[in-house]
């Protein structure tokens, strides 16, 4: 209210003409109180320093070596230093024509001893470098990737007749996965699996959908990729014709007159008669 008003407003007349304290320009000046917090002058720290950021450790290095000790033992860690360098270079080279020996001439197949379907590192890098290389197709007109939708199988709260329709779903991440973890015994695993997912794309959406013709592009260029890289799908064994043994029936006919075991009947000796 207006009384309050007028008592602050004359306590404000006295305060501005009543004489101000000094400031404490010299140190000697600023009571103990403030200069010593913590009672005692002995332990009191100096809450700033200004030259704290300014000093530094001095620190020794002298660790009792001559001169002479020291270059030694620098040459000595120098020479260390260069002799494991050449080991590991050695044993990185000895490990280079190892791998280089043990593959043949037609890009890092199997050599000739072993078996042409063991399943190789190599053979495991060709895997998933020609799963990739099918992932990456593109239909040249629109540039859409044509492994989208065959990358993961599909969700079964989206598409839940999939899963009554198609007894063995399988995706290509699922063939990826198979081939970083080695766990193909043979290249007619690997291609069975495409073969699965492929049939899987044409039995739920129907032969002529564009998702059919896509699994047959991919079919198309998994074909291209194999077969440049040297893993074509290999033929079928012939199959071995059962041996089916023939009877003469004159050859039986004979046996049975002969007694059945077609040997000739013995000669009888002949009679001569006597002239009378």
């Amino acid at each position: 209210n207006e009384q309050d008003y007028a008592i602050y407003s004359e306590m404000d007349e006295k305060q501005a003409d009543a004489p101000r304290p000094a400031l404490f320009t010299n140190p000697d000046e600023v009571p103990d109180w403030i200069k010593y917090p913590s009672g005692s002058k002995e332990a009191t720290t100096p809450a700033f320093d200004p030259d704290a950021g300014r000093k530094r450790n001095t620190v020794a290095y002298d660790d009792g070596l001559t001169e002479k000790q020291f270059l030694r033992l620098m040459e000595k860690q120098a020479q260390d230093d260069e002799a494991s360098v050449r080991k590991r270079k050695a044993n990185y080279n000895a490990s280079k024509s190892d791998s280089v020996e043990s593959v043949s001439n037609n890009g890092g197949a199997p050599t000739g001893g072993e078996k042409p379907d063991s399943m190789t590192e190599w053979t495991f890098r060709k895997l998933i470098n020609t799963s990739k290389s099918v992932i990456a197709l593109k239909d040249p007109a629109t540039k859409r990737r044509l492994s989208d939708i065959f990358l993961e199988k599909p969700d079964a709260n989206v598409y839940p007749d999939y899963y009554k329709i198609i007894e063995r779903p399988i995706a290509i991440n699922d063939i990826l996965r198979k081939c970083r973890g080695n766990l193909y015994a043979s290249l007619p695993e690997y291609w069975e699996d495409w073969k699965l997912l492929f049939a899987n794309a044409k039995k739920f959406n129907g032969e002529g959908s564009w998702v059919a013709n896509d699994a047959v592009a991919l079919q198309k260029e998994l074909e291209r990729v194999m077969k440049k890289n040297g893993l074509e799908e290999q033929p079928p064994p012939p199959k071995r014709k059962k041996l089916r043994i023939k009877l003469s029936l004159k050859s039986v006919g004979k046996s049975d007159d002969n007694g059945g075991d077609g040997t000739k009947p013995a000669k009888q000796p002949s009679k001569k008669r006597r002239k009378s």
